[in-house]
């Protein structure tokens, strides 16, 4: 919700409920584990592939792309962070359940390896979650410019846990987010959407947030129930 207690971009997308994780403030210096609201930028019922490609609608969390100079997505800690189960990662049996793990197209993404090979070379790499890329962020077919440019659409707000983190900004602000491509491979930066929704870059080891995207199979999604939103609907396994 942003400020005034409205939906960001409402008008625009549909949403949909998936997993849970540490958001609203609960007033005695800790953290609300909420329903995690998703936007839908494509679900197309008539592909046969029967996808759903969501993105969070808040940042959900904050940390730099990587602490030191490299901008690989594939070895990368964000990376990590995203994928990993364990308690220091978003997808924790806590965050979302077996069931709900079950409905993941988990994708693989190919990335630059100068981590591992200083000659250069490709990774591959499995992920449940991820970061969105810069042809993601610019694809009218998602709602987004096709260009460089102030976007609402592009606009990630974040939660009170999100702004507890450094580099996290103001609850309920907008607040640049990490993109997964790379500025120039084997430099030290990264791409992001800055406030306004425009495009940018900065140093791996800077604070940002963490705006999370997903895949999910339609083929094994049910829409159990719509949420007060009115938008929006809670995606369970059949």
């Amino acid at each position: 919700l942003t400020p005034d207690g409205t939906m960001e971009n409402a008008g625009t997308y549909q949403y949909v409920s998936f997993g849970r994780y540490p958001q609203a403030s609960d007033g005695v210096g800790g953290y609300l584990t909420q329903p995690i609201m998703w936007r839908v930028l494509s679900a197309d019922q008539t592909d046969p592939n029967r996808k759903a490609f969501l993105l969070s609608d808040k940042n959900l969390d904050a940390m730099p792309f990587n602490k030191f100079s490299s901008n690989n997505y594939g070895p990368s800690p964000i990376r990590k962070f995203l994928v990993s189960d364990d308690t220091t990662g978003f997808y924790t049996p806590s965050s979302f359940t077996g069931a709900e793990k079950s409905l993941v197209a988990v994708q693989a993404f190919t990335t630059y390896d100068g981590d591992n090979n200083p000659t250069g070379g490709t990774l591959t790499v499995d992920n449940a979650m991820f970061l969105l890329s810069s042809p993601d962020l610019m694809n009218p077919g998602y709602g987004f410019l096709s260009s460089d440019g102030a976007d609402v659409n592009r606009v990630a707000r974040s939660t009170a846990y999100t702004a507890s983190k450094p580099g996290g900004g103001s609850t309920g602000a907008a607040r640049q987010y990490w993109m997964r491509s790379s500025f120039v491979p084997g430099t030290n930066k990264a791409l992001d959407v800055i406030g306004g929704g425009a495009l940018g870059s900065d140093p791996v080891f800077l604070e940002a947030a963490v705006c999370p995207a997903c895949i999910l199979n339609l083929e094994s999604v049910i829409f159990k129930s719509v949420s007060v939103f009115g938008t929006s609907a809670v995606a369970g396994s059949k």
